[in-house]
Protein backbone atom coordinates (compact mmCIF):
# COMPACT_ATOMS: atom_id res chain seq x y z
CA UNK A 1 0.00 0.00 0.00
CA UNK A 2 2.81 2.42 0.83
CA UNK A 3 4.64 1.82 -2.44
CA UNK A 4 1.42 2.21 -4.38
CA UNK A 5 0.53 5.55 -2.76
CA UNK A 6 3.96 7.19 -2.48
CA UNK A 7 6.10 5.53 -5.12
CA UNK A 8 9.30 3.63 -4.51
CA UNK A 9 10.17 3.01 -0.87
CA UNK A 10 13.74 3.94 0.09
CA UNK A 11 15.54 2.37 3.05
CA UNK A 12 18.22 5.06 3.60
CA UNK A 13 18.07 7.82 6.20
CA UNK A 14 18.21 11.46 5.17
CA UNK A 15 18.32 14.87 6.80
CA UNK A 16 14.54 15.16 7.03
CA UNK A 17 14.36 11.71 8.62
CA UNK A 18 16.93 12.70 11.22
CA UNK A 19 15.00 15.86 12.02
CA UNK A 20 11.80 13.82 12.34
CA UNK A 21 13.50 11.38 14.71
CA UNK A 22 14.85 14.23 16.84
CA UNK A 23 11.37 15.76 17.00
CA UNK A 24 9.94 12.43 18.11
CA UNK A 25 12.57 11.91 20.77
CA UNK A 26 12.19 15.46 22.07
CA UNK A 27 8.43 15.01 22.39
CA UNK A 28 9.11 11.85 24.41
CA UNK A 29 11.41 13.86 26.70
CA UNK A 30 8.83 16.64 27.12
CA UNK A 31 6.12 14.13 28.01
CA UNK A 32 8.43 12.47 30.53
CA UNK A 33 9.11 15.82 32.20
CA UNK A 34 5.41 16.64 32.45
CA UNK A 35 4.67 13.13 33.74
CA UNK A 36 7.25 13.49 36.53
CA UNK A 37 5.37 16.53 37.85
CA UNK A 38 2.15 14.53 38.33
CA UNK A 39 1.58 13.69 41.99
CA UNK A 40 0.88 10.15 43.15
CA UNK A 41 -2.57 8.66 43.47
CA UNK A 42 -3.17 9.09 47.19
CA UNK A 43 -6.40 11.07 46.61
CA UNK A 44 -9.71 9.62 45.44
CA UNK A 45 -9.72 8.50 41.83
CA UNK A 46 -12.36 10.98 40.67
CA UNK A 47 -10.71 13.87 42.52
CA UNK A 48 -7.29 13.05 41.12
CA UNK A 49 -8.60 12.90 37.55
CA UNK A 50 -10.54 16.14 37.94
CA UNK A 51 -7.40 17.90 39.10
CA UNK A 52 -4.95 16.41 36.59
CA UNK A 53 -6.98 15.65 33.45
CA UNK A 54 -5.46 18.59 31.56
CA UNK A 55 -1.91 17.37 32.19
CA UNK A 56 -2.84 13.82 31.18
CA UNK A 57 -4.33 15.02 27.89
CA UNK A 58 -1.23 17.18 27.30
CA UNK A 59 1.03 14.15 27.82
CA UNK A 60 -0.99 11.99 25.44
CA UNK A 61 -1.20 14.66 22.75
CA UNK A 62 2.55 15.31 22.92
CA UNK A 63 3.16 11.56 22.61
CA UNK A 64 0.99 11.29 19.52
CA UNK A 65 3.19 13.83 17.74
CA UNK A 66 5.91 11.28 16.80
CA UNK A 67 3.36 9.16 14.93
CA UNK A 68 2.11 12.18 13.01
CA UNK A 69 5.65 13.37 12.24
CA UNK A 70 6.54 9.83 11.15
CA UNK A 71 3.59 9.70 8.76
CA UNK A 72 4.55 13.08 7.30
CA UNK A 73 8.18 12.03 6.88
CA UNK A 74 7.10 8.79 5.19
CA UNK A 75 4.93 10.72 2.78
CA UNK A 76 7.58 13.36 2.08
CA UNK A 77 10.69 11.18 1.82
CA UNK A 78 9.43 7.62 1.27
CA UNK A 79 11.91 6.37 3.90
CA UNK A 80 10.48 3.53 5.95
CA UNK A 81 13.01 3.32 8.85
CA UNK A 82 12.17 6.73 10.31
CA UNK A 83 8.47 5.98 10.08
CA UNK A 84 8.88 2.63 11.85
CA UNK A 85 11.10 4.12 14.57
CA UNK A 86 8.72 7.00 15.26
CA UNK A 87 5.71 4.69 15.26
CA UNK A 88 7.42 2.35 17.74
CA UNK A 89 8.40 5.23 20.03
CA UNK A 90 4.87 6.62 19.92
CA UNK A 91 3.15 3.31 20.69
CA UNK A 92 5.61 2.40 23.45
CA UNK A 93 5.21 5.84 25.02
CA UNK A 94 1.43 5.68 24.94
CA UNK A 95 1.53 2.25 26.59
CA UNK A 96 3.92 3.61 29.22
CA UNK A 97 1.55 6.47 30.07
CA UNK A 98 -1.74 4.62 30.13
CA UNK A 99 -4.24 6.05 32.67
CA UNK A 100 -3.53 3.59 35.49
CA UNK A 101 0.20 4.27 35.27
CA UNK A 102 -0.28 8.04 35.22
CA UNK A 103 -1.98 7.78 38.58
CA UNK A 104 0.76 5.34 39.70
CA UNK A 105 -1.44 2.57 41.01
Amino acid sequence: MVTWSTGTVAMAMGTLDSAALMTGLSSFAIASLVRQRLPGGSAEVETWWQEHLGRAVLIWSVLEMPAIVGAISLFATRHVPAFLALGAVSVASLVRTRPARLRRQ
